[in-house]
């Protein structure tokens, strides 16, 4: 219970020092790149490939107990992701991209993202800090390339109740004219819980040829 009180408590303290006592108030397109991104280690992440290509993922999952959150990369995503605290996001698409260059070492063609669901509060977070994450890694950003659909559109769970096939939930966007055929794509999204989603992604840009990693913050 006394932990459970700490979870929710301490980051609304920490949020109201920030904001209302040091008077940081962060906004996503003016805050700048902190002085310290590079002070975060690279993490050895975890390699959880399947027969549909490489899939990495950065750190542990962090966000549902608040001696997860307590780690490095762990208290730097729950201040993004839940309180839209960007020095944080800064950050983590800084190591991200080390990451990338060290461990993945691909010469990718662009950078694209699983649509997030509208229900999910990350919904913003994920195209802001993959976008960094592209700028990072001085490659194009094509946050348009899928569209999500219904049921997944409307919640995620709605779909996984319903065992809706992959293939279902998403198509490819008609506002985008990105060529696949032989492209090198890295594919992010800010968390993997069973890779269900990601894996559909990641078959259908092969079918159109093109060459798939997969790339996620926490699991």
């Amino acid at each position: 219970m006394a932990v459970s009180v700490i979870g929710r408590v301490a980051p609304e303290l920490e949020r109201f020092l920030n904001r209302h006592i040091l008077g940081i108030a962060p906004h996503p397109d003016q805050w700048p790149p902190p002085h310290d991104c590079t002070s975060l280690p690279v993490p050895p992440g975890y390699d959880v490939s399947d027969e549909t290509g490489p899939v990495w993922v950065l750190a542990h999952k962090h966000m549902h107990a608040w001696h997860h959150r307590r780690t490095t990369l762990g208290a730097q995503g729950y201040r993004f992701a839940h309180h839209s605290e960007f020095d944080c996001g800064w950050r983590l698409a800084d190591v991200a991209a080390r990451f990338v260059r060290e461990r993945v070492n691909d010469d990718f063609d662009f950078v694209t993202l699983m649509p997030p669901p509208s229900v999910h509060r990350s919904q913003y977070e994920l195209p802001w800090i993959a976008q960094r994450l592209a700028e990072r890694l001085a490659i194009p950003f094509v946050p348009n390339l899928f569209a999500a659909v219904a049921p997944y559109a409307e919640h995620p769970d709605i779909a996984r109740y319903l065992s809706v096939p992959g293939a279902s939930l998403f198509v490819f966007s008609r506002e985008t004219d990105t060529q696949l055929n032989g492209a090198s794509v890295l594919l992010v999204d800010w968390a993997r819980h069973t890779g269900h989603t990601l894996r559909s992604l990641a078959q259908q840009l092969k079918r159109k040829g093109a060459t798939v990693v997969r790339f996620t913050w926490f699991d």
